[in-house]
């Protein structure tokens, strides 16, 4: 909700402020005035837009973290050398179309990329490469062999496995009651230049 009441300000500030730029009529009283105010009310739907995260995504990382930390605390730790670890990966290319940089709607949007698809030769779209890579580890210790598996991590295999020689060795924090709940303890990933 705050980033479309963000949008229309954005909306309301540009054209208010564009309009009274070169305004010179007379039905307008303090158009220099009403120009500033558009360009206030211009910053401050730019601010509603990008302003943090929504509180929704913020309640849902304070959990993961409160989890992470009942984890930590209270689970069975499993030690883990990354010599034993598969990287499995993923990359692949995704067509980007220069137009999803804009705000507007979509239909606009999709109506450009349809011209564009029929009379341009490829400068509207930009292929980035996404590399998608995630670490499995078989718990050979346990009597069940447990498999754990990492969440996606955004490098490709190379880069990965760099940081894993790197870092040798980490701990799988592993529920005591339900064993598909556990974290892989990679935080160190997030703590090294990318």
């Amino acid at each position: 909700m705050k980033r479309i009441i963000g949008i229309i300000l954005i909306v309301i500030g540009a054209l208010s402020s564009l309009f009274l730029k070169n305004y010179n009529g007379d039905i307008i009283p303090f158009p220099t005035l009403l120009f500033f105010l558009g360009l206030i009310i211009l910053l401050i739907g730019i601010w509603l837009q990008f302003s943090g995260k929504s509180k929704d995504e913020r309640i849902l990382k304070s959990k993961m973290q409160e989890e992470i930390n009942r984890l930590k605390q209270t689970g069975r730790i499993v030690n883990v050398d990354f010599k034993d670890c598969e990287i499995e990966s993923n990359n692949y290319y995704n067509e980007i179309s220069k137009t999803d940089n804009y705000i507007m709607p979509d239909r606009i949007k999709y109506k450009i990329q349809a011209w564009d698809s029929i009379f341009d030769s490829g400068n509207a779209v930009e292929n980035v490469e996404i590399n998608q890579s995630r670490i499995v580890y078989k718990d050979k210790n346990s009597n069940t062999n447990e498999t754990y598996v990492s969440g996606i991590i955004s490098k490709d295999k190379i880069t990965l496995s760099f940081y894993l020689d790197k870092f040798e060795k980490t701990k799988i924090y592993v529920d005591k009651d339900d064993k598909e709940l556990y974290y892989f303890d990679l935080e160190f990933l997030n703590n090294s230049n990318s």
